[in-house]
């Protein structure tokens, strides 16, 4: 059974036992004088933080108006906050309410994160109307004797069973287009630390990331030999994967690729200063972090380039430059996302 649908089980045995309890209360029976009813929020402020995978702060609001359709007499809002991270078996919802100066924390699992959504539209319903739990009390009645089954026809036949409901369609796996411009610094590819630029476009899952990346070094001088030097610069693009890693809605991708690139030389202090190129291909692995803010995020990577085939430049015979085994980048810069992803937290939210 869901979530959501485990709670609705177990407010109604409370009402069917409020309803019994009731009930074998002799006629006439007149009880202590019951206290006052607890004060009970007028409204009500949610923050959502979840997967993009899970549905929206609207969503739930949309939600808790159809179950709490009358929540009038009370006073003063009641803070809700609801923290869904995935597992290994599904989701967790850490969700605290706060009402008053009381603070009460549930912890909640599913296996789909449409199943904790309802629970948590759910429990801010019966907060703002806590008639949804229980029932007015009523008396038993005489039971009535039962129907005289009816004699079929000996040419009739049994009505048809109703169709069965279909079943409840599961949430589309999202998938968004992304589009990034990054500033980068570099060292080991070129004579000395070097800064440039790159561009990348791409497709996430919930959990994948493809990107395919260009990107520019800036040129770095060598050192003078013999009176000859260089100018070197770096031309290049990446085929890259991640693995998406979240802790709530901040995204740490875990990313391997394969780079191919060029080291574009310009001798110089000597006859010919014709342009060089010397290719480069290697593997290459990081670990960023991205928080994404509906359509804009921003993005943070270390990232360690290896080199199974490198180059080096000789001019004249006298070398200048030989390209690291490995070289580190660093990478600042900001995505566009597409669609936008659903807020996963927000305002004030009113029923």
């Amino acid at each position: 059974m869901p979530l959501a649908g485990m709670l609705e089980a177990g407010l109604f045995a409370a009402r069917l036992f409020a309803a019994g309890s009731a009930a074998i209360a002799p006629p006439g029976a007149v009880g202590p004088e019951l206290p006052p009813p607890p004060p009970r929020p007028a409204d009500y402020a949610l923050r959502w933080e979840a997967p993009p995978e899970c549905p929206s702060a609207e969503t739930i609001a949309a939600r808790v108006q159809a179950l709490a359709r009358d929540p009038t007499g009370g006073s003063g809002t009641a803070f809700v906050q609801a923290q869904v991270e995935a597992t290994a078996a599904g989701y967790r919802l850490v969700l605290a309410t706060e009402f008053l100066g009381n603070v009460e924390t549930r912890v909640l699992e599913a296996e789909q994160c449409d199943a904790l959504a309802d629970a948590t539209a759910l429990v801010i319903a019966v907060t703002l109307q806590p008639a949804l739990a229980t029932v007015p009390p009523v008396r038993d009645a005489e039971p009535e004797p039962p129907p005289e089954p009816a004699t079929p026809e000996p040419d009739a036949r049994p009505e048809p069973l109703p169709p069965p409901e279909p079943a409840r369609p599961r949430r589309a796996v999202p998938v968004q287009a992304l589009l990034r411009a990054a500033a980068l610094g570099e060292w080991g590819s070129l004579p000395g630390p070097s800064g440039g630029a790159a561009v990348a476009i791409g497709v996430a899952w919930p959990r994948i990331r493809a990107e395919l990346e260009a990107m520019w070094v800036a040129p770095r001088s060598t050192p003078r030999r013999d009176g000859r030097s260089a100018t070197v610069q770096l031309a290049g693009g990446t085929a890259r994967a991640c693995y998406r890693v979240w802790v709530r809605s901040v995204e740490l991708p875990v990313c391997a690729g394969l780079e191919a690139a060029a080291a574009i030389a310009r001798p110089q202090g000597t006859r010919s200063t014709d342009r060089r190129v010397g290719p480069s291909v290697g593997p290459k692995i990081g670990v960023g972090v991205a928080r994404q803010f509906r359509t804009v995020g921003v993005f943070a990577a270390v990232e360690a380039v290896g080199r199974a085939y490198g180059t080096s430049l000789s001019v004249d015979g006298t070398r200048l430059f030989t390209q690291a085994p490995v070289s580190g980048r660093l990478w600042l810069g900001v995505e566009l996302h597409l669609p936008p992803r659903p807020p996963v937290a927000g305002p004030k939210i009113s029923p």
